[in-house]
């Protein structure tokens, strides 16, 4: 403990040289207590773990007794998740280090090239071998004998030609290191997604499973397509029958976590996404549980050629207002008891509580995404943890809850992978919820008037059995130690003992006459002995699929109706931007994405010469970066009420202008183009924009290369380094297509 400096009095000369010093060190320290006292009145986030964290002197104690594993132990047998042989087999490989795998981009245009050159020779010389459940080529596991027999926690390391050859891949986006069994929610949501869908991961830090996401509603692989074989008029009719069938998805990557949101981004930097990619994505920052439904436009062709105001029998496009999403992942914060190979401190501080704290919120949080979730498309719900409250209670939470009736639990729902040899327990209908009781204390004299009886009970009820022994045994008995693991019938129980964070919806559901059949035995469960790999729980919620009704209505209550649905549409609309503006002036997040400046959308498309379908998707994105949002999500207030992070791709930088510049025509365009955004805005622009033969564009390249500077300006000048540096070629050296490029620019910017 500090001691109180005493009170500095004056020393020294007359002139107060000393004192001067003392006053500016007091000065100093008001302000420390200044902004420490602003920091403590800032609301603290919502976080229900850190509530049943052990206080420091228990953990301590924990550390000591090895109460952890015992309560691990004795918690684990009373749940029948599994058989007690497997139980053990669990257990010893709980023990045991986690191998390293890593994923592959196979939608990439060189995922194919990077397989065959890198990954292959490696496999051939035993160093990598396929994750055999999962798509070829996608999953690979490294080899590492010695290392597979260390124990949990072990910090592996790569061969270094193993290193070397991931590193490329991520380099250059084609590789990505990730947990196996982290790669399973969107391997099982890759049999219900498609090109072009909107998808939501609700917590979605660090990123692994937002960048799978991308690949499957937005791949690059399509553009490629047909290039490399025929003319090169069937290369871009092959392109063009691929732009049409199929668009660009959306993917909203949220976090409640502003440190966790940068996480996010960096992740998506480092790895290298394609811009095609990154361009499909919006990067927010909201609590899980308090995410709005969204609202989108959709155009829906119709076939059917001899409705109203079609003409000799086409197609007819339509418009109209949909909700929600086509799938949701919520892969919700949890214990993590799952990831004991990886850190094995998780089991020596483990409890029964951690499970009981996060409960209520991860319940908030599956009920909010049923919301989001469009007629006929799907959640998924999924935890690194084995823990049944934390799992099946939770999905029988929100399917016995408001508006669980319009979902069902999806048979299989790890599809494919578990057809090539993925083994999974199924859910469980029973469960038991429980909380660690210090010997002595006011929860264990008050439990212990009605629990003992019931646990007995219970215990006798199990041990019927031969391979599930719930019983104690001498060896994993804790009757003796000052911690135990006391188990409730019932909520009323729970709470008459004063078990903390206890809800009604911890227990399993009442199975009868008046309780549907929730089929909890579609859930699935990973166990880690069964693929060598960590723990993990997988449920798939289908929502059902909308009855449309049709009426008769004449021909003024129609015109009526479509009145009326646009003002209710002008209205909602209002409404949003209201909203996204409260949540960009409240949230966490303090340099949102915003709209631009009054009129600097129209300036932006009139320089460019785009249309309005793009100058309606420029937005202002942090530090001044103009961003071009994804064409599915044109419109960023519909999104209702969210902090943006990001939002598609970078598409312009400021640039602070030279005083040479300020007086040229670059003072109206004082901005840059990112690599992304030219090429997302390339294709889009009429002005400004000059095709230059290959033989140019190297010259202009070794010329930056150089740093050449040049002086004087003039209308020839069309590349900027960015730094106020002008680099240009003068006609006379033009080679004669970029001449007539560059001349049809200037006559029709004239």
């Amino acid at each position: 403990m500090k001691r109180p400096r005493p009170e500095t009095t004056k020393k020294g000369g007359e002139d107060g040289s000393s004192k001067r010093r003392a006053g500016g060190a007091s000065a100093a320290a008001d302000a420390r207590q200044k902004k420490k006292s602003t920091a403590l009145k800032r609301p603290a986030p919502k976080n229900a773990l850190r509530s049943a964290q052990l206080e420091k002197r228990e953990l301590l104690l924990f550390r000591k007794f090895g109460h952890g594993p015992r309560l691990f132990t004795k918690y684990y047998k009373a749940q029948r998740v599994a058989p007690a042989r497997d139980f053990a087999l669990s257990r010893a490989a709980f023990a045991r280090s986690l191998p390293i795998t890593f994923r592959t981009h196979v939608s990439h245009p060189t995922s194919a090239e990077f397989v065959f050159h890198k990954l292959k020779p490696l496999q051939k010389k035993s160093l990598i071998a396929p994750i055999p459940w999962m798509p070829p080529g996608e999953g690979w596991r490294c080899l590492d004998p010695v290392a597979d027999q260390a124990q949990a926690g072990h910090h592996r390391k790569l061969h270094p030609l193993v290193a070397n050859a991931v590193t490329v891949g991520v380099a250059n986006g084609v590789c990505a290191r990730q947990e196996a069994v982290s790669m399973l929610p969107v391997l099982a949501l890759s049999r219900v997604l498609k090109p072009g869908d909107r998808v939501l991961d609700v917590c979605a830090a660090p990123g692994n499973k937002t960048m799978q996401l991308l690949e499957l509603v937005s791949p690059v692989s399509f553009r490629s397509e047909g290039r490399g074989s025929g003319s090169a008029k069937a290369a871009a009719s092959a392109d063009n029958s691929a732009t049409k069938t199929q668009r660009s998805g959306l993917v909203v990557a949220n976090d409640g976590n502003p440190r966790r949101v940068d996480t996010l981004r960096e992740a998506l930097e480092r790895h290298k996404r394609d811009v095609h990619e990154t361009g499909s994505l919006v990067v927010t920052c909201a609590m899980g549980q308090d995410i709005p439904v969204p609202v989108f436009w959709e155009t829906v062709v119709s076939d059917s050629g001899k409705g109203k105001g079609s003409r000799g029998g086409g197609a007819s496009k339509e418009t109209k207002q949909t909700k929600g999403y086509h799938a949701v992942l919520a892969d919700v914060p949890c214990s993590g008891d799952g990831t004991l190979r990886k850190d094995p401190d998780v089991l020596k501080r483990w409890h029964p509580g951690l499970g009981n704290a996060l409960h209520a919120t991860q319940v908030a949080i599956a009920t909010n995404a049923l919301r989001l979730v469009k007629p006929g498309g799907v959640l998924l719900y999924s935890t690194c943890s084995l823990n049944p409250v934390e799992d099946e209670a939770v999905v029988a939470a929100v399917l016995c809850g408001l508006g669980g009736d319009e979902f069902e639990l999806v048979a299989n729902p790890l599809g494919v992978c578990g057809k090539k040899g993925l083994l999974h327990r199924k859910g469980v209908h029973h469960w038991r919820v429980g909380e660690h009781v210090v010997r002595g204390s006011e929860t264990a004299r008050r439990s212990f008037a009605f629990a003992c009886a019931n646990e007995n009970a219970n215990l006798g009820a199990d041990s019927e059995e031969d391979d599930c022994d719930f019983g104690d045994s001498a060896e994993d008995s804790d009757s003796e130690e000052d911690v135990h693991c006391q188990f409730y019938t019932s909520f009323e129980n729970a709470v008459a003992a004063g078990m903390p964070c206890a809800a009604a919806t911890m227990w399993p559901p009442p199975r009868g006459d008046t309780t549907r059949d929730l089929h909890l035995d579609r859930c699935a469960r990973i166990l880690p002995h069964d693929q060598d790999t960590g723990g993990f729980f997988v449920a798939m919620l289908r929502r059902r699929e909308a009855i449309e009704t049709t009426a008769a209505v004449t021909t003024e209550s129609a015109d009526h109706e479509k009145h009326r649905k646009r003002r209710l549409e002008k209205t909602q609309k209002a409404k949003r931007v209201h909203a996204s503006a409260a949540a960009r002036a409240t949230a966490d997040w303090t340099d949102p994405v915003r709209p631009l400046p009054p009129g600097e959308a129209l300036a932006i498309a009139e320089t460019l010469g785009v249309g309005n379908s793009v100058q309606n998707r420029l937005w202002l994105g942090g530090k001044g970066v103009v961003t071009l949002s994804p064409a599915a999500a044109r419109d960023l207030s519909s999104l209702s009420g969210v902090a943006i992070a990001a939002a598609g791709v970078e598409a312009l930088r400021p640039r602070v202008l030279t005083r040479e510049e300020q007086a040229t025509d670059a003072s109206t365009f004082p901005y840059d183009f990112t690599v992304g955004g030219s090429a997302v805005l390339a294709s889009a622009m009429k002005l400004r924009r000059v095709r230059v033969v290959p033989t140019d564009l190297q010259v202009l390249l070794a010329a930056r290369a150089e740093g050449v500077d040049v002086e004087e300006l003039d209308k020839t000048s069309f590349f900027s380094t960015g730094k106020g540096e002008i680099l240009r070629l003068t006609p006379d050296e033009m080679a004669p297509l970029t001449k007539e490029s560059w001349e049809r620019v200037e006559s029709r910017n004239t």
